[in-house]
């Protein structure tokens, strides 16, 4: 069979193609691209790729908090709910405030960590490779 139509779309990473008569290709777009594009969002949403190394990880929801125009102010922020009451790692906190849409480079946010660290604002200590972060609560 030979394909007269064809487009691509992309979802997040993931990318879609559809092909076949121009007809129907465009009955699909017209008629049911939302819930295609609904049912590759909720697969994305189940389990993503991590670093391109094929480890799955579990989608998690991040707390809503708002910018306050300072990254120490927003690891406190998310740290403060109950989402923060697990360690989380420098990655988490980035995904939690990129979720919030408080951008800041992750070379701020290391520096910013061990900042507060230092201040006694929080804890740190190594799980695996990486450190995990809580507050420090006021028995600590």
């Amino acid at each position: 069979m030979q394909y007269e139509f064809s487009i691509r779309l992309r979802v997040g990473q993931c990318e879609v193609e559809l092909r076949g008569r121009k007809d129907d290709v465009m009955d699909v777009i017209e008629n049911r691209l939302a819930g295609i594009v609904d049912k590759v969002t909720v697969a994305l949403g189940a389990t993503r790729q991590r670093g391109g190394k094929g480890h799955k990880q579990e989608a998690t929801e991040y707390p809503v908090i708002q910018d306050k125009g300072s990254c120490s102010q927003a690891i406190i922020d998310l740290l403060s709910t109950d989402w923060g009451k697990d360690p989380r790692t420098s990655r988490e906190l980035l995904e939690g405030m990129r979720a919030n849409g408080v951008l800041y480079p992750k070379t701020t946010l290391s520096g910013v960590l061990k900042w507060l660290v230092g201040k006694g604002k929080l804890r740190r200590w190594k799980r695996g490779r990486s450190y995990v972060y809580m507050l420090r609560r006021g028995g600590d």
